[in-house]
């Protein structure tokens, strides 16, 4: 009997045993899922800061490329005025150089060999081996200084 006992106390003992080691492995478990699912939210908040990063950085970008274009367009504008600009400025040189050798009467040989007579010769008209080829600057102080050595005369 007391062998039967001794049995029954371990059977107990061995059940308790294995509600304790559940209840630890129960808890243990939660304290995984629970570790899991703030691992998993913080990786989440992680993905959205990033995600949101990456639309701050478009949107940043976006409007970086707006500013860009727009500047972009007010440079043609100006350099668009300016070639209007040194077009009248360069015909209006023109026209003066032409009354003045009109009433002496000189003739002028050509600038460049990209036209035949003086006045054949133009910034925007010439070859593109050609010095005054897109360069209004140069032409301009070509005139002037024809103007000033016709003024001398």
């Amino acid at each position: 009997m007391d062998i039967e006992r001794e049995r029954v106390k371990e059977h107990r003992r061995y059940g308790n045993h294995l509600k304790r080691t559940a209840r630890i492995k129960n808890e243990k478990e939660q304290l995984r899922k629970a570790e899991e699912k703030k691992m998993e939210r913080q990786r989440q908040q992680e993905e959205e800061r990033k995600d949101m990063a990456e639309r701050e950085d478009l949107i940043l970008e976006r409007l970086r490329l707006d500013e860009e274009e727009a500047a972009e367009k007010v440079e043609r504008q100006e350099k668009t005025k300016s070639i209007k600009e040194s077009k009248w400025y360069i015909e209006a040189m023109q026209a003066l150089m032409k009354e003045k050798l009109e009433k002496d009467k000189v003739k002028l040989p050509p600038l460049c060999c990209c036209g035949d007579t003086f006045w054949d010769s133009h910034p925007y008209t010439c070859a593109n081996n050609c010095i005054f080829y897109n360069n209004p600057k140069a032409y301009a102080l070509v005139l002037q200084s024809v103007l000033l050595s016709c003024d001398l005369k």
